[in-house]
């Protein structure tokens, strides 16, 4: 008996082959996957990999982490630069 109970799956930091394994062993596919992806980390193969099996992406982290490049003093203490800032440095 199937209660039905689950409409869509969502799963988080699953890369290429647990992916694989799920896809392979699940009933319900996963629609959505929540990564980290951001300019610095782009994971071609796996939104590649994604895309191909209408798995649809979420950013995590979509603006990278904040290392300590991307802090400045402001009053004695650690601030983070503005998103803007975060965002060309990983265009250019």
């Amino acid at each position: 008996m199937t209660l039905s109970l689950v409409k869509n799956l969502g799963v988080s930091h699953f890369h290429e082959f647990p992916l694989k394994q799920l896809l392979a062993n699940a009933t319900i596919m996963p629609v959505l996957n929540e990564v980290e992806l951001h300019p610095y980390l782009t994971q071609p193969t796996l939104v590649t990999f994604c895309e191909n099996h209408d798995i649809h992406l979420v950013a995590s982290l979509p603006l990278g982490e904040v290392r300590k490049r991307e802090l400045h003093r402001r009053r004695g203490r650690w601030v983070a630069v503005p998103a803007r800032s975060i965002i060309f440095a990983g265009l250019t």
